[in-house]
């Protein structure tokens, strides 16, 4: 792909008919080329050595653009791709991002793994997906504009390879009242913080996805209303009592993995539960899942829950697998 760049600069001919360019991996150190490429609308340079982005000044029909992993510092090139809807900066040294507030049009912002420590000023109204995972940030100000957002995820994660992960004592966010106005929120990740009050969202009715695992949260109340959820992940926290799950029907998957918990009665009317982490609590009553038909998967090692009832159980839900670890006999 360096070697079609290298022609188009030759040339130094315009290409109008590509819309389209795909550069991953390629060792590129440069973008030139790209300012004979007027119409190019998708762009792929993920992987590679890139450090400035001037030939992108020209490309002013963007509409997606990938430029994750590579070396970028300044991204003030961007500033006049206007129609941009799509955007990846993750895994770049950046530290400013100030020139983006000029995307109006911009949906989608990735920006993981940089060096930021303050986006107040990223006032996109029209953002609906936002990624900021593995920065420095430790308040969530920036949020209260961006009343459009559908999807916010900023957790303090650090991936090693494909599966495993470590954390990062970057974000360091404890409060979480930014959010209570931002009613088209339907996925928040907040993995690894310290966050212990869930209030703010009480009224967020369009939410179908919670990840708050490794916080200091106790009372799980201010959800029990919020019955579009499918998924919740409050591992590693402080929770004994599971009343708020008593009305959230709609839940598909669930972990409370590390927590409190000895009774999980609330839980016997979750007739759409697929999948259940129950793992290290102190539970040792599990028949109350046996109403849970479509459960595939139980994970509750770590217990003290007797062999007789995990072997009771599975004759109850003979499609289920189940998890769990040294059993009591």
């Amino acid at each position: 792909m360096s070697k079609y760049l290298n022609l188009i600069i030759s040339t130094k001919i315009t290409q109008p008919h590509i819309k389209n360019f795909n550069a991953i991996a390629s060792n590129l150190n440069t973008l030139d080329g790209l300012q004979y490429l007027p119409n190019l609308e998708k762009a792929v340079f993920s992987g590679n050595n890139i450090e400035q982005l001037t030939p992108l000044k020209n490309c002013i029909k963007l509409i997606e653009l990938d430029l994750s992993n590579n070396r970028l510092t300044d991204i003030k090139d961007l500033i006049n791709l206007s129609l941009m809807e799509g955007l990846n900066l993750s895994n770049n040294p950046i530290n400013n991002i100030e020139c983006l507030e000029s995307l109006k049009y911009l949906k989608s912002l990735k920006i993981r793994y940089c060096q930021l420590y303050n986006i107040e000023k990223l006032k996109l109204f029209n953002l609906n997906f936002l990624d900021v995972t593995g920065n420095y940030l430790d308040n969530l100000n920036f949020i209260k504009p961006l009343l459009n957002l559908k999807t916010l995820n900023i957790s303090n994660i650090k991936s090693y390879g494909t599966n495993e992960l470590g954390y990062f004592n970057r974000n360091n966010i404890s409060e979480i009242s930014q959010l209570e106005n931002l009613i088209n929120l339907k996925e928040i990740r907040l993995n690894v913080g310290s966050i212990d009050n869930l209030q703010p969202l009480s009224n967020l009715y369009n939410l179908e996805v919670l990840e708050f695992w490794t916080n200091k949260i106790i009372d799980l109340k201010p959800i029990s209303d919020l019955i579009k959820l499918k998924k919740i992940d409050f591992g590693d926290n402080l929770i004994s009592n599971l009343d708020a799950f008593s009305n959230l029907h709609n839940l598909e998957e669930v972990n409370l993995t590390g927590n409190e918990i000895k009774d999980i009665e609330p839980l016997k009317n979750l007739r759409k539960l697929k999948k259940l982490s129950i793992g290290f609590n102190k539970i040792e009553n599990i028949e109350y899942l046996r109403t849970c038909k479509n459960l595939k998967t139980l994970n509750c090692f770590g217990n003290n829950i007797k062999a007789e009832k995990i072997e009771i159980l599975k004759r109850e839900l003979p499609e289920c697998k189940i998890n769990a670890g040294f059993l009591i006999k």
